[in-house]
C-alpha cells in the first residue's frame, strides 16, 4: 500500500464532495475537478519526492484517456476531468487502475442503482435498442425511438475506485512488476 500523504487527503476529499454533488445535482463541478490538475502537477514538481514530471506524466496518461472514453460515451465530462486529476494528483498507474475498477465495477453497481430507481425495464430496453439499431438500419428497418436514458451517478463508483486502486496497487505489482 502506497504512503498516504496530502495529496492523497485533497484527493479523497474531491472525491467525497463530487459524490454528494454528483448524487444531488448529477453534476460533477468543474471547481471541483479542474483545481485538481495543477494541484497534482505542481505538487509533484515542488513538495512531493517523487520525480517533478510524475503529476505531469499522470496528467499526460489520464487526459487522451479520458477524453477518448468521453468521446465514446462511456464517461460523462465531469467525470472524466475527475479522472484526470487523479491521473495529476496520484499519477498514471493509480489512475490506470482507478480506471479498470470503475469499468468493472460500474455494470453491477448500475444494475443495483437502475433496480432501486424501477428503471430497470428501461435499461433492457437500452441495451435492446443500442445492439439492434445496426441490424434495424442494415435491413432497412426503422428501429424506433431510443429509449429514455437513465442517468447513473459515477462519483460513487470513481471514488470507491480510487480507494481501491491506492490501497491494491495490483497494477503496479502484477503488471507492471513495480
Amino acid at each position: 500500500m502506497e504512503n498516504i500523504t496530502l495529496i492523497h487527503g485533497f484527493v479523497l476529499a474531491v472525491l467525497f464532495v463530487s459524490v454528494f454533488t454528483d448524487l444531488k445535482s448529477q453534476r460533477i463541478s468543474n471547481a471541483l475537478t479542474l483545481p485538481m490538475w495543477p494541484v497534482g502537477i505542481l505538487w509533484h514538481a515542488v513538495l512531493s519526492s517523487d520525480p517533478w514530471y510524475f503529476g505531469l506524466l499522470g496528467f499526460a496518461v489520464a487526459f487522451p484517456l479520458h477524453f477518448l472514453l468521453w468521446f465514446i460515451g462511456l464517461d460523462k465530462g465531469g467525470d472524466a476531468k475527475l479522472m484526470i486529476g487523479i491521473g495529476a494528483c496520484l499519477g498514471w498507474v493509480t489512475m490506470l487502475e482507478a480506471t479498470i475498477w470503475a469499468i468493472l465495477a460500474m455494470l453491477p453497481v448500475g444494475l443495483v442503482f437502475v433496480t432501486l430507481r424501477g428503471k430497470l425495464g428501461n435499461f433492457w430496453r437500452s441495451v435492446k435498442y443500442l445492439f439492434m439499431t445496426p441490424y434495424y438500419k442494415a435491413m432497412k428497418l426503422d428501429p424506433g425511438p431510443q429509449p429514455e436514458q437513465t442517468y447513473m451517478p459515477k462519483a460513487p463508483v470513481i471514488a470507491i475506485a480510487t480507494v481501491l486502486a491506492i490501497t491494491t496497487n495490483l497494477v503496479s505489482v502484477y503488471v507492471i512488476g513495480w
